[in-house]
């Protein structure tokens, strides 16, 4: 690796990281994370890092990094589509071949996150038509007896469907109060599980209360339940059809579990109306943080 071709790189992620800044989601997508966590710094610290930090990026430091994290023993290596498994595994046989473990154990530190958010209100200014306003909830994930974590995840999706999804009372009410750009979306961490909602119109303070009463009040029916479930594993069928949802699907599972769930769809009709109650009736909404974009 070259010098020059390293400082090249980091004026073109210099300007990504620009293009970056200036995009409203990402903003507030930002904003919101480091008001809601205090010593968590996987889900603060931004993916392209800082204009700070990558000045500080030399030749000598990016070949010590491949050679400590880019060994087979700290890989894994997705392959899907119509290919000849001896070809592939001659491929990769041949690439890590002068490769070699450096048998480095590599300790992870994790700071102990608190479970109050660090700022609970924040506005920002910014070249808006509406008020952009965006609530977070920071749920500590709990211990459930006999059920297991990817358990809880996939009852926490089927609770996000019947409370935020698209045919959720809650989405009719922001239809009729002419609220627009509603969204949500939930991100997991070690310790806690993160619900985002977000939405814009003038009357803010409306959809803020809208989505307390709606969260601190879930209530989904036996009936609602068995169609998720239904709808959850047709999705999951129709994956299967679109080869990189496919590539995607197993990585992320390798990512966040440690293991490719080979039964999705058996661990979906497992699940029972009697333990989603037991899940929603765990989940503690008392922490969160609400950032406004309010115009400039």
């Amino acid at each position: 690796i070259l010098e020059k071709d390293v400082k090249k790189e980091v004026g073109i992620i210099s300007e990504e990281i620009d293009m970056e800044n200036d995009n409203l989601s990402y903003k507030i997508m930002s904003n919101i994370f480091k008001n809601a966590f205090v010593k968590d710094k996987s889900i603060t610290t931004p993916i392209l890092g800082t204009k700070e930090s990558i000045s500080r990026i030399t030749s000598k430091y990016l070949i010590d990094i491949y050679n400590d994290f880019y060994t087979y023993d700290k890989m894994h290596m997705v392959v899907t589509g119509d290919f000849q498994l001896e070809e592939v595994s001659e491929y990769i046989n041949s690439y890590f071949k002068n490769t070699k473990s450096n048998k480095k154990n590599i300790k992870v530190i994790n700071e102990k996150e608190p479970k109050e958010v660090k700022i609970p209100y924040k506005e920002l200014r910014e070249d808006v038509t509406k008020t952009r306003t965006s609530i977070l909830y920071k749920i500590p994930i709990p211990k459930i007896k006999g059920i297991s974590p990817k358990k809880f995840d996939n009852y926490c999706n089927i609770i996000l469907k019947c409370v935020l999804g698209s045919t959720s009372i809650v989405s009719e009410k922001i239809k009729e109060k002419n609220f627009t750009k509603f969204g949500s979306y939930a991100i997991k961490t070690k310790d806690y599980y993160m619900v985002e909602i977000h939405a814009s119109g003038d009357n803010e303070d409306e959809f803020i209360e809208l989505i307390n009463q709606s969260i601190n009040n879930i209530k989904i029916t036996l009936k609602q339940f068995q169609s998720k479930i239904n709808s959850m594993i047709s999705m999951l069928i129709l994956n299967f059809e679109d080869i990189y949802e496919v590539e995607n699907m197993v990585t992320n599972q390798i990512k966040m579990d440690g293991k490719i769930i080979k039964n999705a769809k058996k661990d979906l009709e497992s699940l029972t109306y009697n333990e989603l109650k037991r899940v929603i009736k765990s989940l503690d909404f008392k922490e969160k943080t609400i950032l406004k974009i309010k115009v400039d």
